[in-house]
C-alpha cells in the first residue's frame, strides 16, 4: 500500500455533524464506558471513557465533553474552559481510552453546599466523517506495561504516513481489579520521557519505538488499579485552536 501524506485528502470538504447525529451510512461515535473516582479532597476528580466508531465510515476530530455534577443535579464549577478532548482519527469499529483529570475551582464554590461529584456527563460533542480508508490510523503498543503506570516503558507506534503527523497526547483509562473503570487522564505537555520531542517521534513516518517513556507522577495509576489502556493520538492535519473558541479541546 502506498503511504498517504498529509493532509488526508478530503478531510475539509465533508461538513461536520451536528451533535449527536450518526453517520451519513448509519452508526456513530457513542459512549460504551465510563467511570471516575475524586480525589482524597475532592479538587479534582479523575475521569475515564471508552468510546467506539460504531459506523462504516471514520471519524475524523471527534470532540468528546466531561461535565462533573453534584448529588443534587447542579453542574460543579470546574477551573478553565469546558473540558474536551479531542480523537483525531478514529477508523471504523474501532474503540479508543479517553481519561482526563477534571480540575474543580474550589474557589468559586458557594459556601454550605456539597460539590462532591455523583456523576460525570460525556457527550460526543461533534464529529466529521470521511469516507473509510481515507484517513489511516497510527497503532500503538507498550511493552512492557510499566505496573506503577509510570515508566520507563517501551513505546512503539507504527505510521502508514510519509510525513510527521502532529502529536496530540496520550489518553489514560484506569480499571479496578473487577474491571470497571475508575478514572482516568491525559498526558499532552512536557511530561512524556520529560521531553515532548520524545513523545512526538511516535508520530513520525514508519515504525518508531521510544524506549523510556515515562508519565509525569500526577498521571500514576492511582492504588488498587489492576490494569490501565493508553491510546496514542496522531493528527494528520495541523491544528489550530484558540481558548476563545466553542469547542476549544485540551489535547
Amino acid at each position: 500500500m502506498t503511504a498517504p501524506s498529509m493532509p488526508a485528502v478530503g478531510i475539509d470538504k465533508v461538513p461536520s455533524q451536528a451533535p449527536g447525529d450518526p453517520a451519513p451510512s448509519g452508526g456513530g461515535v457513542t459512549l460504551v464506558e465510563q467511570g471516575f473516582r475524586p480525589n482524597g479532597d475532592g479538587s479534582d476528580v479523575s475521569v475515564g471513557a471508552i468510546v467506539r466508531n460504531s459506523s462504516t465510515q471514520t471519524a475524523y476530530r471527534t470532540k468528546v465533553s466531561f461535565t462533573p455534577y453534584a448529588k443534587d443535579g447542579a453542574a460543579v464549577p470546574y477551573a478553565g474552559n469546558q473540558p474536551m478532548l479531542e480523537i483525531p482519527v478514529l477508523v471504523p469499529g474501532e474503540r479508543v481510552p479517553l481519561g482526563m483529570i477534571l480540575q474543580i475551582a474550589e474557589s468559586n464554590l458557594p459556601d454550605g453546599k456539597d460539590y462532591t461529584t455523583a456523576r460525570v456527563d460525556i457527550k460526543v460533542v461533534q464529529t466529521t466523517w470521511t469516507t473509510a480508508g481515507e484517513i489511516l490510523p497510527v497503532t500503538f503498543s507498550l511493552d512492557p506495561v510499566d505496573p506503577n503506570g509510570v515508566g520507563p516503558m517501551k513505546a512503539t507506534a507504527v505510521s502508514p504516513y510519509c510525513d510527521r503527523l502532529y502529536f496530540r497526547g496520550i489518553t489514560m483509562v484506569y480499571r479496578d481489579r473487577a474491571g470497571a473503570i475508575v478514572g482516568g487522564s491525559l498526558d499532552v505537555s512536557n511530561y512524556l520521557s520529560r521531553n515532548r520531542d520524545n513523545a512526538e517521534k511516535l508520530c513520525a513516518p514508519g515504525t518508531n519505538t521510544v524506549d523510556n517513556l515515562r508519565v509525569d507522577p500526577q498521571f500514576a495509576k492511582p492504588k488498587g488499579i489492576a490494569a490501565t489502556e493508553y491510546a496514542l493520538h496522531c493528527d494528520p492535519a495541523k491544528y489550530d485552536y484558540k481558548v476563545s473558541d466553542t469547542y476549544f479541546p485540551l489535547n
